[in-house]
């Protein structure tokens, strides 16, 4: 794979390239983690219209590495985090191919601005050791809408910019 480029900010015109490359580390990233019609239910149409629609919220950023990954940070929608944590990371993705050569830090790094957090997918131990190594410090186990039989998440935490 060649070197890649440098994150830039997405624009509505992105939202099918974003759309694809959600589809592809959403499929790689969670077969195994999560119920396989969960993971068939995210399709390119679907993923296409949320990226519609993520893009044309001026409240959040995005930053794209065209075919390789992307990220999402936005104000905080839990009140109880946002005194301490102003901002939310909504998305962070990268295809495989892409993993393991610095491009997650760079998105990262690109996307702070504030403190913020991110919840990860409690068996995703490849995320969760990611996210350590950036800095994260997990802060609290937070249990799917449907209880303890749901998935459940950590809740991981930025003071300062991924290093």
């Amino acid at each position: 794979m060649a070197e890649a480029a440098a994150p830039r900010l997405a624009t509505p015109a992105d939202a099918d390239a974003i759309a694809a490359l959600h589809v592809q580390a959403w499929d790689e990233t969670y077969r195994g983690l999560l119920p396989e019609p969960e993971i068939d239910a995210r399709s390119f149409d679907v993923r296409q219209q949320q990226w519609r629609n993520q893009l044309a919220d001026t409240a959040k950023r995005t930053y794209l590495i065209p075919h390789m990954g992307f990220v999402q940070v936005g104000p905080q929608p839990d009140p109880a985090h946002a005194a301490q944590y102003p901002e939310f990371l909504f998305a962070l993705y990268l295809v495989r191919a892409a993993q393991g050569r610095g491009l997650g830090r760079r998105l990262m790094a690109t996307a702070y601005r504030h403190p913020f957090t991110a919840l990860c997918l409690s068996t995703n131990v490849q995320a969760r050791a990611f996210y350590r190594h950036l800095g994260g410090i997990e802060l609290a186990e937070v249990e799917g809408p449907n209880g303890p039989d749901d998935v459940t998440d950590i809740l991981i935490g930025w003071r300062s910019s991924p290093r």
